[in-house]
């Protein structure tokens, strides 16, 4: 079993994606886990803008593209996340979890968890990830 918050997230999924016949975990907990890329280029101001020119929404899709195709996590996948998070919105999120449960599914193991943590911002945190 494995639990990672934010990059750490991240990375268990990354791990997750890489595995394709069977999964080494047991069960997994992501905590604010962000994806690698965005969808659109919102958010993306000036030189990052124009000096990408899309890539960071083919990364975006990319990501998607391998969890789809994750060997799944038998004992099941237990995502935590805050609906005001600002570095991963709710609705990517439910991109991620999406995808991770086409993995799921195509293994025969339960969609995965994905439940609501409510987190009040605080001066070190305005992004609600913390």
């Amino acid at each position: 079993s494995a639990m990672g918050f934010s990059a750490g997230a991240y990375a268990l999924t990354e791990l997750l994606a890489h595995r394709r016949r069977r999964c080494l975990l047991r069960a997994v907990a992501l905590g604010g886990v962000h994806g690698h890329g965005q969808p659109t280029a919102e958010g993306i101001q000036g030189a990052k803008r124009l000096g990408n020119s899309g890539a960071f929404i083919q990364k975006w899709k990319a990501y998607l593209e391998r969890l789809r195709r994750h060997a799944g996590v038998d004992g099941g996948v237990v995502l935590l996340h805050n609906r005001h998070d600002a570095v991963c919105p709710w609705d990517l999120m439910e991109r991620i979890v999406s995808s991770l449960d086409s993995g799921q599914e195509r293994h025969g193991y339960r969609q995965c968890t994905l439940c609501h943590v409510e987190h009040t911002s605080n001066k070190r945190d305005k992004a609600n990830h913390g």
